[in-house]
């Protein structure tokens, strides 16, 4: 669904299989004591790649012991889901958050660069797809923190490196403001993205804040005015409740520290 151009993501998809004698002769010779990746190869292309996705995760807690090993097991399934599925935008999201995880764990700037191209790879197959705008504005901003660590602070003049952050700034903001407008879209024709839109708009408020633009971000972060609200529609949901409050606190302290700059300015 995230592929259409209305934006509209939360679809319900069912599998009919028919399974005829002839299939049976077609199973892959595996030798693995897993008994669900079997089953998954023994499937219509289109399910197998479903299954292998939704076993990235769900597989990968359950039998690995670090958390490099279960990154790297979905990985692994992710790609087996990209051999079947090429064209499934979903599966290339998921692959660019795994190899963002580990990039972000081993400190690897290659690993980064082969996640954006997973995610741009992805915003092609869905380019109707929030969450997804949403992860790659936080992935380049993670990308560009780790560039910018590893400068020496001479290798440009200041003009130069303003321009470099300005541009940086703009890069990201733009994927953020992206993913808001996706999911103002899907909510009007009535999908429930509320807790996907609250993150995008923390996520973004977090960032300009960051950059010390904090009447921009008390901008942005006007939604959690009303949080107390907004948290009895939650109450169910303790990761959105804390979303809510963390965006109420950050909008409270933008609007005091912009008014502290404005008074500091007129004096």
């Amino acid at each position: 669904g995230t592929g259409t151009t209305k934006g509209c993501r939360d679809i319900l998809v069912l599998f009919l299989t028919a399974k005829k004698k002839k299939d049976e002769n077609r199973l892959i010779n595996m030798k693995s004591d897993n008994q669900s990746i079997i089953q998954n190869y023994n499937a219509p292309t289109m399910e197998r790649a479903a299954r292998l996705k939704v076993n990235a995760r769900g597989h990968a807690a359950k039998t690995c012991t670090t958390k490099e090993e279960e990154i790297l097991h979905r990985m692994a399934y992710l790609r087996l889901t990209i051999e079947n599925t090429p064209f499934d935008g979903e599966a290339w999201h998921y692959l660019g958050m795994a190899l963002r995880d580990y990039a972000k764990k081993n400190t690897n700037s290659d690993v980064f660069h082969s996640c954006i191209k997973c995610l741009e790879r992805a915003l092609i197959l869905s380019p109707c797809d929030g969450r997804l705008c949403n992860n790659i504005g936080l992935t380049y901003e993670t990308l560009f923190n780790c560039a910018n660590n590893n400068k020496i602070s001479n290798e440009k003049d200041d003009s130069e490196a303003n321009f470099h952050t300005a541009y940086e700034q703009a890069f990201v903001t733009k994927y953020f403001t992206r993913s808001q407008q996706l999911h103002d879209i899907a909510e009007d024709i009535g999908c429930d993205v509320l807790f996907d839109s609250d993150m995008t708009c923390l996520n973004h408020g977090l960032y300009v804040s960051n950059q010390d633009r904090f009447s921009d971000a008390a901008e942005i972060l006007r939604r959690f005015e009303n949080a107390s609200d907004m948290n009895s529609r939650f109450n169910d949901n303790p990761q959105h409740m804390r979303i809510i409050r963390d965006g109420e606190q950050l909008l409270k302290f933008c609007v005091g520290m912009s008014e502290r700059k404005h008074q500091i300015q007129e004096s």
